[in-house]
Protein backbone atom coordinates (compact mmCIF):
# COMPACT_ATOMS: atom_id res chain seq x y z
CA UNK A 1 0.00 0.00 0.00
CA UNK A 2 2.34 2.53 1.15
CA UNK A 3 5.01 1.17 -1.37
CA UNK A 4 2.52 1.31 -3.94
CA UNK A 5 2.02 5.08 -3.52
CA UNK A 6 5.45 6.35 -3.21
CA UNK A 7 5.77 4.69 -6.52
CA UNK A 8 3.02 6.01 -8.33
CA UNK A 9 3.70 9.44 -6.86
CA UNK A 10 7.08 9.50 -8.82
CA UNK A 11 9.51 9.65 -5.30
CA UNK A 12 11.06 6.21 -6.28
CA UNK A 13 14.04 7.86 -7.78
CA UNK A 14 17.61 5.99 -7.50
CA UNK A 15 16.59 5.91 -3.98
CA UNK A 16 15.79 2.13 -2.75
CA UNK A 17 12.33 1.46 -0.65
CA UNK A 18 13.05 -1.23 1.61
CA UNK A 19 10.91 -2.28 4.49
CA UNK A 20 11.91 -3.60 7.72
CA UNK A 21 12.04 -7.49 9.57
CA UNK A 22 9.94 -7.62 12.63
CA UNK A 23 12.97 -8.15 14.63
CA UNK A 24 13.99 -4.63 13.77
CA UNK A 25 10.75 -2.98 14.62
CA UNK A 26 10.64 -4.78 17.60
CA UNK A 27 13.85 -3.14 18.07
CA UNK A 28 12.62 0.16 17.89
CA UNK A 29 9.52 -0.60 20.28
CA UNK A 30 11.91 -1.81 22.91
CA UNK A 31 14.29 1.28 22.37
CA UNK A 32 11.23 3.54 22.85
CA UNK A 33 9.20 1.68 24.99
CA UNK A 34 5.77 1.39 23.30
CA UNK A 35 3.97 -0.79 20.65
CA UNK A 36 4.14 0.71 17.38
CA UNK A 37 0.11 0.90 15.97
CA UNK A 38 -0.92 -0.88 13.35
CA UNK A 39 -0.84 1.60 10.76
CA UNK A 40 2.73 2.75 11.39
CA UNK A 41 3.76 -1.01 11.76
CA UNK A 42 2.26 -1.39 8.03
CA UNK A 43 4.55 1.38 6.88
CA UNK A 44 7.77 0.29 8.47
CA UNK A 45 7.60 -3.27 7.03
CA UNK A 46 7.07 -1.60 3.45
CA UNK A 47 9.39 1.68 3.75
CA UNK A 48 10.75 1.53 7.25
CA UNK A 49 14.62 1.56 6.22
CA UNK A 50 14.30 4.03 2.99
CA UNK A 51 11.35 4.83 1.29
CA UNK A 52 12.72 6.84 -2.45
CA UNK A 53 12.78 10.38 -2.01
CA UNK A 54 10.30 10.53 0.72
CA UNK A 55 11.59 11.77 3.50
CA UNK A 56 15.36 11.51 2.54
CA UNK A 57 16.05 14.95 4.36
CA UNK A 58 14.96 13.58 7.60
CA UNK A 59 15.78 11.74 10.45
CA UNK A 60 12.80 9.07 9.86
CA UNK A 61 13.66 5.50 9.05
CA UNK A 62 15.82 3.04 10.68
CA UNK A 63 18.21 2.56 12.46
CA UNK A 64 17.39 6.33 13.77
CA UNK A 65 14.16 4.76 14.63
CA UNK A 66 15.29 3.76 17.60
CA UNK A 67 17.23 6.73 19.09
CA UNK A 68 14.42 9.85 18.32
CA UNK A 69 13.04 9.44 21.45
CA UNK A 70 16.24 9.30 23.39
CA UNK A 71 17.01 12.36 21.52
CA UNK A 72 14.30 14.41 21.65
CA UNK A 73 14.49 13.67 25.77
CA UNK A 74 18.07 14.90 26.14
CA UNK A 75 17.03 18.17 24.12
CA UNK A 76 13.93 18.55 26.22
CA UNK A 77 16.04 17.89 29.47
CA UNK A 78 18.75 20.41 28.31
CA UNK A 79 20.05 23.25 29.88
CA UNK A 80 20.94 24.70 26.55
CA UNK A 81 20.08 28.89 25.77
CA UNK A 82 18.75 27.35 22.92
CA UNK A 83 16.24 25.48 24.51
CA UNK A 84 15.81 27.27 28.09
CA UNK A 85 12.47 28.30 29.59
CA UNK A 86 10.81 26.00 26.75
CA UNK A 87 9.47 22.98 29.17
CA UNK A 88 7.40 19.86 27.50
CA UNK A 89 6.79 16.40 29.24
CA UNK A 90 6.73 13.75 26.18
CA UNK A 91 4.29 11.17 26.89
CA UNK A 92 5.52 8.13 27.83
CA UNK A 93 3.64 6.42 25.60
CA UNK A 94 4.65 8.50 22.48
CA UNK A 95 6.71 7.02 19.54
CA UNK A 96 8.85 9.66 17.86
CA UNK A 97 8.63 9.01 14.23
CA UNK A 98 10.51 11.87 12.59
CA UNK A 99 12.44 14.73 13.30
CA UNK A 100 13.90 17.76 10.75
CA UNK A 101 17.06 19.42 12.35
CA UNK A 102 16.60 18.61 16.10
CA UNK A 103 13.82 20.98 16.27
CA UNK A 104 10.78 19.44 14.96
CA UNK A 105 9.92 16.28 16.10
CA UNK A 106 6.75 14.15 15.09
CA UNK A 107 4.83 11.78 17.53
CA UNK A 108 2.63 9.07 17.67
CA UNK A 109 0.61 8.31 21.18
CA UNK A 110 0.54 4.46 20.98
CA UNK A 111 -2.41 4.14 23.42
CA UNK A 112 -3.97 1.14 21.67
CA UNK A 113 -5.22 2.72 18.67
CA UNK A 114 -4.69 1.34 15.27
CA UNK A 115 -4.05 4.30 13.23
CA UNK A 116 -3.59 7.40 15.79
CA UNK A 117 -3.17 10.92 15.55
CA UNK A 118 0.36 12.34 14.15
CA UNK A 119 1.50 15.38 16.50
CA UNK A 120 4.35 17.49 15.98
CA UNK A 121 6.70 19.14 18.17
CA UNK A 122 8.59 22.07 17.66
CA UNK A 123 11.35 23.11 20.22
CA UNK A 124 10.45 26.70 21.71
CA UNK A 125 6.94 26.84 20.36
CA UNK A 126 4.73 23.93 21.32
CA UNK A 127 3.35 21.09 20.35
CA UNK A 128 -0.22 20.41 18.05
CA UNK A 129 -1.80 17.32 16.34
CA UNK A 130 -0.85 17.61 12.91
CA UNK A 131 -3.27 15.31 11.52
CA UNK A 132 -6.16 13.24 12.41
CA UNK A 133 -4.34 9.52 11.44
CA UNK A 134 -0.97 8.56 10.64
CA UNK A 135 -2.51 7.13 7.06
CA UNK A 136 -3.18 10.58 6.48
CA UNK A 137 -0.26 12.15 7.21
CA UNK A 138 1.87 10.07 4.84
CA UNK A 139 -0.75 10.44 2.60
CA UNK A 140 0.02 14.23 2.90
CA UNK A 141 3.46 13.85 3.05
CA UNK A 142 3.65 11.85 0.05
CA UNK A 143 1.75 14.61 -2.11
CA UNK A 144 4.11 17.33 -0.54
CA UNK A 145 7.26 15.72 -1.56
CA UNK A 146 5.24 14.90 -4.99
CA UNK A 147 4.69 18.54 -5.20
CA UNK A 148 8.47 19.24 -4.68
CA UNK A 149 9.44 16.90 -7.02
CA UNK A 150 7.29 18.70 -10.06
CA UNK A 151 8.08 22.17 -8.86
CA UNK A 152 12.05 21.40 -9.11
Amino acid sequence: MYRARIIDAGLEGHLPIQGLSPKQIADIEAAQGVVVPSAYRDFLLECGESAGLLCNDAEFFYPALKYLKQDLQEILNDDDEDVRGFEFDLPPNALVIGSYQGRQHDYLICDGTNDPPVHRLVIMKGSTQLHESFTYYIARMIGSYQKAQQDS
